[in-house]
């Protein structure tokens, strides 16, 4: 991963729900997901919506976002996303960290 901006905030257990904005792309920089300006998204750090980003965000204190680079079998896996991301496809996410709820 790579620190964008790092926050001033404390860093999340992988059992604490976490509110997060981010925008995941291909290594080519086509977006394929990603939370809505003032629309975050809200999950547990142990049920990621990408497993990658269980161990990464435990390494992030609150107000921060980084650069994370997601190897497959982090992210989408063999089985990929249909008409949007391959089978073994490297994923980089840009992840905010907004707050622990």
């Amino acid at each position: 991963y790579q620190v964008i901006k790092a926050g001033p905030g404390k860093k999340p257990l992988g059992t604490d729900l976490v509110e997060c904005a981010y925008r995941l792309t291909l290594t080519d920089g086509t977006q394929v997901a990603g939370t809505e300006e003032g629309k975050p998204d809200a999950f547990k750090v142990n049920a990621a919506p990408i497993s990658g980003w269980q161990h990464v965000l435990t390494e992030m204190p609150v107000g921060s976002k980084f650069r994370v680079f997601v190897p497959s079998s982090l992210a989408y896996g063999v089985q990929g996303i249909p008409g949007r991301v391959s089978p073994n496809e490297v994923i980089v996410s840009e992840l905010e960290l907004l707050q622990i709820k």
